[in-house]
């Protein structure tokens, strides 16, 4: 807010000393405002955390809790002093606040807390499938490096740039022309043309399935605004995307397909120690199977909540003496190990090897993408009129 010029120019219009307002606000914290905009209570999570369990079936209702501000005593580490029971020592001539929610507030904040917990249990948030699928992209340009072909050569000019210089050496005209449209108008090439059959596979492997990949060019090329007028390079990423909606390529066929990237993935979910032997731990460090190992947790103590006591006292929401659970304490964690099949047949030369890696994920692996709960609302965008690939195979170039 503070650094985008069109909003910056909205405040000036209103005042002209909004925009220095604005900017003491964040940065002088007033009225508590980071507690209120990023924390471990915030309003941010008030909302997606409702919106979210609406998707998921399962509605709530999460009250908007009102608060006192109230002044206290900080130590140098700027944190709140307490008594020798744990909690907080107000001082009424005292600079520093802290804003505190009152006791009968306490069900209601480990109400909202249990909710972010179960997020990530029952794979809403963090969902180890979607790290599969981010990961990709890196995996991609890690074997697309490594192959010699002229093949995608703008893209590997690129990206050993981004590796080899700091960003303050880079040439920003570089960076300025590569967007959606030169990013993806290369990835379509490499998936098209490289003459490594793993490597095309990687590549369609980062672009998104067909009908989520055409919601994303319809807004990055404001599809409803343009009337026709593209640039050459837009023009020349319609004419390949318009093929591949209507041909029956290779590459068009796996992004129609909805299980091409599941049937590209070996993936395991909380694997046991025991079921890693040393031979899986090599491959584990050569990074041909890679891991994901994430500890979360739904409240953050140095991001505190504030909550007084049936006696009135104020306490940090994990020392509060009648809270349920020791929040600060609760983890969830998030470990899964996968690899991606047309990468092992890059990586692995040894036969033995590439079968007894697919044999270890056939005993123990599960379907990456599966989730633990059924959604009960449909969330894709909402299709009045012509399909997205009947507005894409209209446009006339």
């Amino acid at each position: 807010m503070l650094e985008n010029p069109e909003i910056n120019q909205v405040y000036t219009e209103i005042s002209p000393e909004l925009p220095e307002i604005m900017h003491e606000i964040y940065e002088k914290d007033i009225w508590n405002f980071r507690e209120h905009d990023e924390s471990s209570y915030d309003v941010d999570r008030l909302d997606y955390l409702q919106r979210d369990n609406i998707y998921w079936g399962t509605p709530v209702h999460l009250p908007y809790l009102q608060y006192e501000t109230v002044q206290v005593e900080v130590d140098n580490s700027n944190k709140p002093q307490k008594n020798n029971d744990g909690s907080i020592i107000s001082l009424d001539s005292s600079k520093n606040s802290i804003d505190v929610y009152s006791y009968e507030n306490l069900q209601d904040i480990e109400h909202f807390l249990s909710l972010r917990e179960s997020g990530y249990i029952n794979k809403i948030y963090s969902v180890p499938y979607s790290h599969v699928r981010e990961a990709s992209v890196g995996i991609f340009f890690k074997a697309f490096l490594e192959s010699p072909s002229v093949c995608g050569k703008d893209l590997r000019h690129y990206i050993t740039v981004l590796q080899t210089q700091k960003i303050e050496d880079i040439d920003l005209n570089l960076l300025l022309g590569w967007d959606e449209v030169k990013f993806y108008s290369e990835i379509i090439d490499i998936a098209q043309n490289h003459e490594d059959e793993n490597i095309r596979q990687l590549a369609t492997l980062t672009i998104p399935k067909l009908d989520a990949f055409l919601n994303i060019l319809y807004s990055s090329l404001n599809i409803h605004a343009k009337k026709g007028e593209y640039s050459e390079q837009e023009k020349t990423l319609l004419k390949k995307v318009k093929k591949i909606i209507s041909g029956n390529s290779e590459l068009s066929q796996n992004l129609k397909n909805p299980d091409f990237i599941r049937s590209q993935t070996l993936f395991c979910n909380n694997p046991s120690n025991e079921s890693i032997d040393i031979n899986l731990q090599r491959l584990l460090e050569q990074n041909i199977i890679f891991r994901q190992n994430k500890k979360v947790k739904a409240y953050n103590p140095k991001e505190p909540i504030y909550v007084r006591s049936s006696e009135g006292k104020i306490y940090e929401l994990s020392e509060h003496p009648e809270r349920t659970c020791n929040w600060a304490e609760i983890t969830t964690t998030l470990n899964s190990i996968f690899t991606y099949i047309p990468y092992l047949k890059y990586s692995v030369s040894h036969e033995d090897e590439l079968t007894y890696i697919k044999n270890y994920f056939n005993r123990n692996g599960q379907d990456f993408d599966a989730p633990s709960h059924e959604t009960k609302i449909n969330m894709q965008p909402l299709q009045v009129g012509n399909s997205l690939k009947n507005v894409f195979e209209e446009i006339e170039l």
